[in-house]
C-alpha cells in the first residue's frame, strides 16, 4: 500500500465515521422534538385543500381542462 492509498484510507474512513456520527446527532435531535411536541397528530386528507381553498380549485380545474373538460365551478354557498 503506497502512502497515498493509505491516507486516503483514513480520510474515508474519518469521513464515514463523521457522516454516522452527524446522522446520530440528527436523529436525536428529531426525537427530541417530538418529545417536545407531543404525539403525532394526523391532519387529515383535506388539511392543505382547505388551507388554501383557491389553489385547490385552480389545480382541480386545470387537471380537469387538461382532461378535455370545460369547467364552470359555482361555491355551494352562492348556489343555493
Amino acid at each position: 500500500m503506497t502512502a497515498k492509498s493509505a491516507r486516503d484510507s483514513r480520510v474515508g474512513l474519518v469521513s464515514s465515521t463523521s457522516r454516522i456520527g452527524v446522522g446520530a446527532l440528527d436523529h436525536h435531535r428529531d426525537l427530541a422534538r417530538a418529545r417536545r411536541q407531543g404525539p403525532y397528530h394526523e391532519l387529515g386528507g383535506t388539511y392543505f385543500a382547505l388551507r388554501d381553498r383557491e389553489r385547490a380549485t385552480r389545480r382541480a380545474i386545470s387537471a380537469l381542462n387538461r382532461l378535455g373538460y370545460t369547467v364552470t365551478v359555482i361555491p355551494i354557498d352562492d348556489a343555493a
